[in-house]
């Protein structure tokens, strides 16, 4: 919103900045377990024990979430997908692209309701800014990379100097 008021920053910046709000808004809120549910729940092979119209979710924690209103309604709009899609990597992201944009359309309320309040001059053109901001931002691709990340899992670390016994040494320093 910061550069929606200011017209030097309006267009690219805009734009860029409101996806990565999102994106920022996302990752505070969907934790690296439930994302990680969500991938396996889309690879769970259908069969007699999970036909479709099954809701195959009955809480954030069957996936590993943590149980933010965010994942709430990712396990819901999943649920509604798989009833008639079957779990399938489709719905998976059909349910998050859903919740994506029903956030990205109650931050846009709420953040015209903030600029009518306001009532400058700038106002209208913030809120015109603002839209076309948000309407520009590509939800799929956004789905997609949580789905299906492009970039490598962080480097695990290891112990190169072998085992440490924290009470041998607390010994040997008395």
């Amino acid at each position: 919103m910061k550069r929606c008021a200011l017209e030097a920053d309006r267009g690219t910046r805009t734009i860029l900045a409101a996806e990565n709000a999102l994106r920022i808004e996302i990752r505070q809120e969907l934790s690296s377990g439930f994302l990680l549910g969500i991938r396996n729940a889309a690879n769970i092979p259908q069969g007699s024990l999970f036909p479709v119209g099954l809701k195959l979710f009955k809480s954030v924690a069957e996936l590993g979430g943590i149980g933010s209103a965010f994942e709430e309604q990712v396990v819901q709009s999943l649920n509604r997908h798989s009833e008639t899609e079957g779990c399938t990597p489709e719905a998976t992201r059909r349910a998050l692209q859903d919740v994506i944009s029903e956030r990205l359309e109650a931050n846009s309320r709420a953040m015209t309701g903030h600029w009518l309040k306001c009532g400058d001059a700038q106002a209208r053109d913030a809120i015109t800014e603002m839209k076309t901001a948000v309407h520009s931002i590509n939800v799929i691709q956004l789905v997609d990379d949580l789905v299906q990340p492009t970039s490598p899992p962080p480097p695990t670390l290891t112990n190169k100097t072998g085992p440490l016994n924290l009470d041998e040494d607390l010994r040997k320093s008395r």
